[in-house]
């Protein structure tokens, strides 16, 4: 189970952990947790056609540069243009099962191996551990629920998949928000990876 802001549990709760004080580190998704270069060539070709579909001339690259996330620059092109839009395209049902049956490559396999002992490290010492993700739940979980995740996704407290266009990262109202209910949550110690 995922959510938007505000945080919603996932692998396991954290009830063991006190209250105040609490401790935490934020992982990224894309580019920290998952890093497959292949995968994130299929992701950038289904924006590419997303582009192409609207006669948008920048590439993909500079709207990524200017906007900090693709779907913001494609929303100044297309009046309109939502996120559910975006995602619905980009991570279509189809897209998904394609990845799903994706067996990890070296890239992916290697950066589980550096992944999963540092997050064990943070668990081992009070933190829990919260993914952060602009990409869709679908997109996560076509990834994670995988064998090879099984005993990552285990340290997985809670998850905070961005559902509003105006609190994606890198925009500044995210961080404030996701610190605002961190903070409310008794979180008083945040890590970003």
């Amino acid at each position: 189970q995922t959510c938007a802001l505000p945080i919603s549990t996932r692998g396991r709760n954290s009830i063991a952990r006190p209250s105040v004080g609490k401790k935490c580190v934020l992982v990224d998704f894309d580019g920290v947790i998952l890093k497959n270069h292949v995968k994130f060539s299929c992701v950038k070709h289904n924006i590419e056609q997303l582009m192409f579909d609207y006669n948008i001339k920048e590439s993909n690259e500079v709207l990524y540069e200017i906007y900090g996330h693709s779907f913001l620059g494609l929303k100044q092109h297309v009046y309109g243009f939502t996120l559910d839009d975006f995602n619905d395209y980009v991570y279509s049902s189809s897209f998904l099962n394609y990845i799903y049956s994706m067996a990890p490559n070296k890239e992916e396999k290697r950066n589980l191996e550096v992944i999963y002992p540092l997050l064990k490290s943070y668990d081992d010492t009070g933190y829990d551990v919260i993914l952060f993700s602009n990409a869709p739940a679908s997109w996560v979980d076509a990834n994670i629920c995988r064998d090879e995740y099984m005993k990552l996704s285990f340290l997985i407290d809670s998850v905070i998949e961005v559902k509003e266009e105006q609190d994606l990262k890198p925009l500044k109202s995210c961080f404030d928000k996701t610190n605002e209910i961190l903070n409310t949550k008794g979180y008083d110690d945040i890590v970003f990876l």
